[in-house]
């Protein structure tokens, strides 16, 4: 809750930040129009970001393949679209060596190997897409498989989540209609890239 928050943002300070943004106090949800835009503009605040600060709240040592992070379906494209991103323990330590030395703040979690190969492990992302990715429609099925273990709250975001990845920006947000969004997105990607196997993922 608030803990977290000032924690987040003491963390943006010490990198040397004036401002920061939360996604989780940031969105008006109860606004249909912004939750909208929000949804479809996500992936790219994200890639626009200078940092991008993860905190696994559930992890308490450098093991983090169980934390439930890597499970929520909306934090794959938190993973893939910032250039600069730094993970935190429970305690708000960082993860790996990087970060512990006081000079060190402006550390990246996707230059440091070790690093790179946990997250690879715990997300089932190949390291060279969490390194470098660029959003699009190929290889689509590969994408639709790394989402395809994660968990929504509404079916609708099992589509949502997503759609950033995909480089899918003119989908329309629409909740009550549970699988008919997953289809929706089918078959825009099915219109781009004209492959009969992304039904078969």
């Amino acid at each position: 809750g608030t803990e977290k928050l000032l924690q987040f943002c003491r963390v943006a300070r010490q990198c040397g930040f004036q401002w920061a943004w939360s996604d989780t106090c940031c969105i008006d949800k109860a606004n249909h129009s912004e939750l909208s835009e929000s949804i479809m503009s996500m992936f790219q605040w994200y890639r626009n970001s200078a940092l991008t600060i993860v905190y696994l709240g559930d992890a308490h040592t450098d093991t983090m393949e169980k934390s439930v992070w890597f499970r929520r379906g909306w934090t794959l494209q938190e993973l893939l679209a910032p250039p600069v991103i730094q993970l935190y323990k429970k305690d708000w330590t960082p993860f790996g060596k990087a970060g512990r030395d006081e000079n060190s703040n402006l550390f990246n979690h996707k230059q440091d190997p070790e690093l790179l190969k946990s997250l690879s492990c715990a997300s089932g992302v190949a390291e060279k897409h969490i390194g470098d990715f660029t959003p699009g429609i190929g290889p689509a099925r590969e994408r639709l498989r790394w989402a395809s273990t994660r968990e929504v709250f509404k079916k609708e975001d099992e589509a949502y989540s997503v759609v950033g990845i995909h480089g899918l920006h003119t989908l329309t947000v629409q909740y009550g209609i549970q699988e008919k969004a997953f289809r929706s997105m089918q078959e825009e990607l099915l219109k781009r890239s004209k492959r009969l196997d992304l039904l078969d993922w």
